[in-house]
């Protein structure tokens, strides 16, 4: 129930969390976005690990801005997979059957320490078969309305012992300013849904860049 709790104090306040994880490079940000183990944190990890990116946040960072859009923070505490970790040589303290908490620290991994303006949103999903898309500025609108809305509205929080969902706290004000808000970074940032292997998500954030 704290979630959507949090979630409408940082929208009164202005602010607005999105499930994704964010990084940057030479002052530009980048979101990564993409459901449950879709590899945001993996990719998060490979570019702040081996491609010079600093991470501002893991699973969920915070956005504001009037006039253009900047991600101003996000939780530090990254969650791998255990076969990532072992593979680069890393602990962690165990978050759940196959995954582990760690600090970027532990890792070698630059934090960005200010704000940052939005670049570049990515829709990611490893497979097999590498894929581009570009959005169009409405449908990155919709998109990005749909991601600041997931934790106001309750749509991730299922009261397990009840069975049931947890209210919205949502309001019409709010809705109205966090759409505004999405419409801003889809005027000011490129939008694209891009499928592949770690190594082709990797290139093509990279390279967006260029």
């Amino acid at each position: 129930m704290l979630e959507p709790i949090l979630e409408r104090l940082y929208e009164e306040r202005g602010a607005y969390a999105a499930f994704s994880a964010c990084v940057s490079r030479d002052g530009k940000g980048i979101m990564i976005l993409g459901e449950k183990a879709s590899g945001k944190s993996t990719l998060s990890f490979e570019l702040s690990r081996k491609h010079g990116f600093s991470l501002i946040g893991d699973e969920r960072c915070l956005l504001s801005g009037r006039h253009q859009p900047y991600i101003i923070g996000g939780n530090r505490l990254m969650v791998l997979r255990n076969d990532i970790l072992e593979r680069e040589g890393f602990g962690g303290e165990r978050a759940s059957e196959n995954k582990a908490f760690i600090e970027p620290s532990e890792m070698g991994i630059c934090v960005e320490s200010g704000d940052v303006p939005i670049a570049h949103c990515f829709e990611t999903k490893l497979s097999k078969n590498p894929s581009l898309r570009h959005y169009s500025q409405r449908d990155a609108a919709l998109k990005l309305a749909k991601t600041l809305s997931r934790g106001i509205r309750g749509f991730d929080s299922i009261m397990l012992d009840f069975d049931y969902q947890v209210p919205s706290l949502d309001a019409d004000e709010l809705s109205r300013k966090r759409i505004g808000f999405a419409k801003l970074i889809s005027r000011s940032a490129q939008f694209d849904e891009i499928r592949g292997d770690i190594e082709y998500l990797t290139s093509m954030i990279e390279n967006s860049l260029v």
